[in-house]
């Protein structure tokens, strides 16, 4: 009896233990479960609350509302110089149609809606399944970092989806083959799917001779090992040419893709460097391309130690990597190839998810070095850093608007870029109103270089850039026997306006000396028009007087204030002010360009106090510094020792560090050396503190009491340039009468000179006369 019971109560205790342990492991599954959720909505955030960036966002738009307004050619009707239907008219109708209907923040939600339904779909965990792999998860974030930019309802958005389904066709279940006559669906929903991929693709987006020679080189692997259903993959590849033949365009679509693809087939290799279409070896900087390497890396090594791939997928791979080495446009396509093809791979395989709830140690391990590498990815990517609501502050459109409505535009206008073309196309149906109530005909735009690329006139317009930028104006021959010079191609086409990316601060400089004077200081697109136009005159003399104040006057730069604008990052108002380096980077390099070296090192002195270790900003004060040493050799044969000092000083990174004298041996001031007195180490400490805290650093008020010699004059010269500087008019009268009653060497005289000039211009020209 007594045994009975010990035996029943052993059992009721193994019965005990089984179930405190079942409800252990369920325990266990369902915070691994929370904690796998929390790490998809994490990463959702990131990716999904990055505002529109793209450079074709304004370009997209308006080839929407034209679509929206009952064109089925709408580039033809935007540029003056094109000529021919386009296969992709309907690329800018979703990203219209989203800002029509439900304006910006409906492109925001339907982004992140987009987003967050795609990561929980790829990762979620199911409890029919189990959880979604470490290896899973570190390829589908890295893919989804590297295409953060492309999820803006873009053909670039439109590339990524079409060739994630032609992935899928690939991998489609093996049952639906030549032979499967036991279900004659499948392979007719395979070429609905084929034909209409292809249909769509072609009518959104010019990328789909990528997918077509994808899928034949899929075909010929397929057809070479005797693939049971390598019949079929030729009748889809049929009808995905078929399919994609079924635009404005026509057949000339898949030419056009060409060109697309490859820009170098109809456009001279060259000129394509500093554009998005360079070779992939020359945006080696940019994360997108290092992601696209990183996952490359992945994608061979899982194929080397796994079970070797049927070849069909090396020949695909060679193809997609071509195209992303010859040209950094096609990264993203290539990229969503890599992910797509490894992750369908695994899900095939049976080694997408772990088969059962409860983690071993290795899988623990794996999850916490894959979350320790994301975390280590996203920081470096610098998505964190852009988080936010709304269109980012490279595309504020309103500078433009406000400056052209001070205008009456007319004639057609040159653009260097998409983003400055598309964004003048979006305010053109605005600036009618104002040619309407003159005499004079609406402003055209004559191309983009999206088109321009595609249609095989990027030479010419790269053409007219680099004659605007080197100033050649004058009609002279090519060594190909064309003709250049700006002068002649811009008269030809009406030309009135020019409107160039703040980007190009290459082209600002070239343009300063030029007929063509800026109508805008401050805007992403800065516009210009020749002068003495007086359609144009107004905002000309405005324009001017604004260039005076910041650059001489007490103007301070100061980061913009969050105003609750679609165009403001923070979109919350917890930042009231956006301290943004890069906009304060682009805002000094803009003024750089346009000769308002002192406007720039304002702008910088700002920035810099914010980001005191941005490397863009140490190399553009370095710049700025150096001009202005060089400056000073033109005016008096060598730069002051303040100037000196200041141009070689290590600043944020050595790359950036510059030696003018071994740069140019002449620049090393020939007179007393300030090292041989006791100024020379004075002189030193306070252009350190001048770099870091601004120029008020240099002005002393004992100075004014110290001795008055030749040597001390370095130091008074230092002064006066700070209170320039600073917009100090008062104090740099002062400086100026000392240096009229005190010695000073005579190149020093010669300097003074000019930086009197320049605080008072009026009074040398009454002088003058």
């Amino acid at each position: 009896m007594r045994s009975k019971v010990a035996k029943v109560e052993s059992n009721s205790v193994a019965d005990s233990a089984r179930f405190s342990t079942s409800l252990s492991d369920n325990n266990a599954a369902r915070y691994e479960s929370g904690l796998q959720w929390l790490a998809i909505v994490c990463v959702a955030v990131v990716m999904a609350f990055q505002p529109y960036s793209a450079d074709d966002f304004w370009w997209q738009l308006s080839r929407g509302r034209e679509v929206a307004s009952g064109s089925i050619t709408p580039s033809r009707s935007l540029l003056t110089l094109e000529t021919m239907a386009e296969a992709d008219w309907l690329g800018g109708l979703p990203i219209f149609a989203i800002d029509h209907f439900l304006g910006g923040h409906g492109l925001m939600l339907c982004r992140v809606l987009f987003v967050a339904a795609g990561l929980a779909w790829m990762l979620a965990p199911r409890k029919s399944k189990g959880f979604v792999r470490p290896s899973v998860w570190f390829v589908v974030t890295l893919a989804m970092i590297a295409l953060a930019r492309r999820f803006e309802f873009t053909p670039a958005m439109v590339d990524c989806i079409a060739i994630i389904v032609l992935v899928g066709l690939m991998y489609r279940k093996s049952d639906e083959t030549d032979s499967a006559s036991s279900d004659r669906r499948k392979p007719t929903v395979a070429m609905l799917t084929a034909a209409g991929l292809f249909l769509v693709w072609s009518n959104m987006s010019p990328a789909i001779l990528a997918g077509l020679i994808g899928w034949i080189t899929f075909c010929i692997a397929a057809s070479l090992v005797a693939d049971p259903g390598h019949r079929t993959n030729w009748i889809l590849a049929i009808l995905m040419l078929a399919g994609g033949s079924i635009n404005p365009r026509g057949i000339f679509a898949w030419t056009d893709s060409l060109a697309s693809i490859v820009p170098v087939w109809r456009n001279p290799a060259a000129l394509f460097s500093g554009t998005p279409w360079q070779p992939l070896l020359e945006g080696l900087t940019d994360p997108a391309a290092i992601l696209f390497l990183l996952l490359t890396v992945i994608w061979v090594v899982t194929q080397t130690v796994r079970r070797p791939r049927m070849p069909r997928g090396l020949f695909c791979f060679a193809w997609i990597q071509w195209l992303a080495w010859s040209s950094s446009h096609n990264v993203s396509l290539a990229t969503t190839w890599l992910a797509a093809d490894m992750l369908m791979s695994w899900h095939r395989q049976g080694q997408y998810r772990i088969s059962n709830l409860g983690l071993s140690r290795s899988h623990r391990i794996g999850f916490l070095a894959t979350g320790v590498g994301i975390a280590v990815v996203l920081s470096l990517s610098g998505l964190v850093s852009t988080m936010g609501w709304g269109i980012d502050a490279s595309l504020d459109n309103r500078m433009l608007r406000m400056t052209l409505q001070q205008t009456r535009p007319y004639g057609t206008a040159f653009s260097d870029d998409t983003r400055s073309g598309g964004m003048l196309a979006w305010e053109i149906p605005q600036l009618r109103e104002l040619s309407d109530a003159s005499d004079t005909a609406a402003l055209r735009l004559q191309d983009v270089a999206l088109r321009a690329v595609i249609a095989g006139r990027f030479a010419e317009h790269r053409r007219v850039i680099d004659d605007l930028r080197q100033q050649r104006l004058m009609s002279y021959w090519l060594s190909d026997g064309s003709q250049g010079g700006y002068w002649l191609p811009l008269e030809r086409r009406e030309t009135t306006l020019l409107v160039i990316s703040n980007r190009d601060t290459e082209l600002i400089g070239g343009l300063e000396p030029s007929i063509w004077k800026p109508l805008s200081l401050d805007s992403p697109v800065i516009p210009y028009a020749a002068a003495g136009d007086e359609h144009y005159a107004r905002q000309m003399v405005e324009t001017l007087t604004n260039r005076e104040i910041v650059e001489f006057q007490n103007w301070q730069y100061s980061f913009p204030t969050s105003t609750g604008s679609l165009f403001d990052r923070d979109r919350w108002g917890f930042t009231p002010v956006i301290v943004d380096a890069e906009h304060a980077y682009r805002q000094a390099e803009v003024f750089r360009g346009m000769g308002l070296r002192y406007a720039a090192l304002r702008v910088l002195f700002v920035g810099r106090d914010a980001s005191p270790e941005s490397v863009p900003l140490a190399c553009a004060m370095k710049r700025c510094q150096t001009e202005l040493a060089n400056a000073e050799i033109v005016a008096a044969g060598a730069p002051s020792w303040f100037r000196y000092f200041a141009a070689t000083e290590l600043l944020a990174s050595d790359d950036c560090a510059l030696d003018v004298a071994a740069e140019n041996p002449s620049v090393s001031p020939s007179w007393s050396s300030p090292d041989a007195n006791g100024l020379g180490s004075e002189l030193r400490t306070r252009v350190a503190a001048y770099l870091q805290q601004g120029p008020e650093e240099l002005m002393v008020a004992n100075d004014f009491q110290s001795h008055s010699d030749i040597e001390h004059a370095e130091l008074m010269y230092a002064g006066l340039c700070g209170a320039i500087e600073a917009g100090q008019h008062s104090v740099a009268d002062r400086y100026l009468q000392w240096f009229d009653a005190n010695p000073a060497t005579a190149a020093v005289k010669r300097l003074v000179e000019v930086r009197a000039r320049e605080l008072h211009p009026s009074q040398t020209s009454s002088n003058d006369s």
